[in-house]
């Protein structure tokens, strides 16, 4: 199938390119794409979990590119929270 196929109004995008290493109390995190993308500066997408798919885009469609995953689940949890406070 191809890829524009997959995009619904409800997909994120996130840069999947990059290294990022993690140093906490319980140790060394590492956080990375696959060689692929980080030999070519890929950005990757995906559903959230919890969220509903949403209508196909079939016509063109902008979309925010977070910097990685993570930044993407902290962003969607802090819009969560904020919707719970109305």
């Amino acid at each position: 199938m191809p890829y524009h196929e997959l995009i619904t109004t409800n997909a994120r995008f996130w840069n999947a390119s990059g290294v990022r290493l993690d140093l906490g109390a319980s140790g060394i995190a590492v956080e990375t794409g696959s060689l692929e993308a980080l030999l070519t500066n890929g950005v990757t997408f995906g559903m959230p979990e919890a969220m509903p798919a949403g209508e196909r885009v079939t016509e063109r469609g902008f979309f925010d590119i977070y910097p990685t995953y993570s930044r993407l689940q902290s962003a969607l949890q802090n819009r969560r929270q904020l919707r719970h406070l109305d």
